[in-house]
């Protein structure tokens, strides 16, 4: 069997990196748009892309642009308290065709989730943590990254309980340890990325180890917690092997902190 096709490539042709946008409700926020302009197939230097808004209420930091070598355009949508969907039209000048659409959507505070991306769990004996990253999605099944979301990180410090006799702290009796004691509290906010991301690099404020680092995260109504936790540094004999000063492993202190809470206890 044989058969004939035939095809025609259009001489311009427009696409949008963004086509589809979900910001929080309420934001006030900058957002930029890329459009990238095709000539038979291949990215067409210094044409013009004029960019409209089609609808709702958004300001656009040009009417139009010019294309690189890349064949891309840029311009920059501001929204002022965004509750209502915006669409943008990207068209090749001078005919204003081909074109695309840019559609912006309110994401309601009420229908965030987070997601852990990276840094939760950690257990370190170094003097810092790695990044602590979250990801704020909407509740759509598959999830959309939502931009702009206030994005709240309460970092509670404490001292462990269960300290080793003769350690100090107050405890003296292994069997009943001393409830973990509050050092310090601080609270940071961010606002999520294009890509839902938001991020914070825990810290210990100055405290020394042994430490539990409490990471609170919220956005709307959702909310993760993430305890860390900072150990001294290894110096010789079972800490050089990787266990605290009371022969506890990082996965063992893992275990502890996922069954209690936080509480250690004496073995």
């Amino acid at each position: 069997m044989s058969a004939t096709l035939n095809a025609t490539e259009s001489a311009s042709d427009i696409g949008v990196l963004t086509p589809y946008l979900w910001i929080a409700q309420g934001a006030t926020v900058s957002v930029p748009l890329t459009a990238v302009a095709l000539s038979n197939g291949g990215p067409q230097n210094k044409a013009t892309v004029n960019f409209t808004v089609a609808s709702g209420s958004g300001t656009l930091s040009s009417a139009s642009a010019q294309t690189n070598s890349s064949g891309d355009a840029a311009v920059t949508l501001s929204l002022a308290q965004f509750t209502s969907e915006v669409q943008v039209n990207a068209c090749i000048a001078p005919a204003n065709a081909p074109c695309q659409q840019i559609y912006a959507t309110p994401v309601p505070l009420s229908q965030l989730n987070l997601e852990p991306v990276s840094g939760a769990g950690q257990i370190s004996d170094s003097p810092t943590f790695q990044p602590l990253v979250v990801r704020v999605v909407d509740s759509a099944s598959p999830p959309h990254p939502v931009l702009a979301a206030p994005v709240v990180f309460l970092t509670t410090v404490l001292r462990p309980g269960g300290a080793p006799p003769g350690a100090g702290g107050g405890e003296t009796n292994p069997i009943n340890p001393a409830m973990p004691v509050i050092l310090s509290v601080s609270q940071s906010s961010a606002t999520s990325d294009i890509n839902g991301l938001a991020s914070i690099t825990p810290s210990s404020n100055g405290f020394s180890p042994p430490l539990e680092v409490d990471m609170g995260v919220t956005a709307g109504a959702a909310s993760l917690n993430d305890p860390l936790q900072l150990l001294p540094a290894p110096t010789s004999g079972s800490e050089a092997a990787g266990v605290d000063r009371v022969g506890r492993s990082p996965t063992q202190l893992r275990g502890l902190i996922e069954a209690g809470g936080g509480t250690t206890r004496e073995p």
